[in-house]
């Protein structure tokens, strides 16, 4: 988990995309958890799933609190533009 003011970043690695996956949901149910816990909303459409990849293997979908969380071909993150072969292109045409 990643963190910074306001934006948090869970990540998970393993060479098999539905373990990576796996893993991942694994965390948001953990994350879900301590939300309701602390009452804390979040709005599960205003987050991202990025796979980082060069190969063409999908990973499955992830939910929170029930709400498919969407998949995107890149994401900003602390002022940064990542794509999901992580190159520079998309960070450089941004600025």
């Amino acid at each position: 988990m990643a963190t910074f003011a306001d934006d948090t970043a869970i990540l998970s690695a393993d060479p098999d995309p539905v373990r990576a996956t796996e893993k991942l949901q694994h965390h948001l149910n953990l994350l879900q958890n301590w939300l309701e816990q602390w009452r804390i909303k979040v709005n599960p459409t205003k987050s991202a799933q990025v796979t980082f990849t060069t190969r063409r293997d999908i990973c499955p979908p992830v939910y929170l609190h029930n709400t498919h969380i969407p998949v995107k071909k890149g994401v900003k993150y602390l002022g940064l533009h990542l794509d999901e072969k992580l190159t520079w292109k998309t960070h450089i045409k941004a600025k």
